[in-house]
């Protein structure tokens, strides 16, 4: 009897141990797809949604690391569903120094889609289309809309499928920092 009872034990406690390592496996897997990272190429700004989309990498919702290696350049995101969306930028650092930075968010014009401009976005202070940034925590003062903050969100309604282009600009070349997207 006893025998028995230490077999079904046995497999009780191994199908817990192999549940536990299957549920351990899901949820690093989707920590890994949550976060991910993305090079952002070297592109000035444009107005022009053509240029724009050549070398804008894609970003999803959910938190993603961003390289941006020359300075500025594009992302862009596609909305899943019409909402307002919140964007919050942080945590940029450069190796270099401190400095300023800015981000436009950039919609392509309803009447002709060649052309993509800044929107205004709800964020800190007010409504703006430049987002300023504070780079390695570098410290401003004055009007909370106008200072370069270390984060920043900026809040705009999309409707679904609609894409926005989101441009970086810094001072110095490497940077990295983060976008989530909420």
């Amino acid at each position: 009897m006893k025998e028995v009872f230490m077999k079904h034990y046995t497999r009780r406690v191994l199908a817990v141990f192999l549940m536990l390592v299957m549920l351990m496996g899901t949820m690093s897997v989707s920590t890994f797809a949550a976060t991910q990272t993305k090079s952002v190429k070297k592109q000035t700004f444009s107005t022009r949604t053509n240029t724009i989309k050549k070398k804008a990498a894609t970003v999803k919702k959910g938190t993603t690391k961003l390289v941006i290696k020359k300075g500025e350049g594009y992302v862009k995101f596609k909305a899943p569903k019409t909402k307002y969306y919140k964007f919050t930028f942080s945590n940029f650092k450069s190796k270099k120094f401190s400095s300023n930075g800015f981000i436009y968010i950039q919609k392509p014009d309803k009447y002709s889609p060649e052309y993509s401009w800044q929107e205004n976005v709800k964020t800190k202070g007010g409504k703006s289309t430049t987002l300023w940034m504070s780079v390695n925590g570098y410290k401003h003062s004055g009007k909370l809309l106008y200072r370069p903050l270390a984060k920043r969100t900026g809040k705009i309604k999309l409707k679904k499928g609609e894409t926005v282009y989101i441009y970086f600009y810094f001072s110095s070349s490497k940077h990295t920092g983060k976008v989530s997207i909420k």
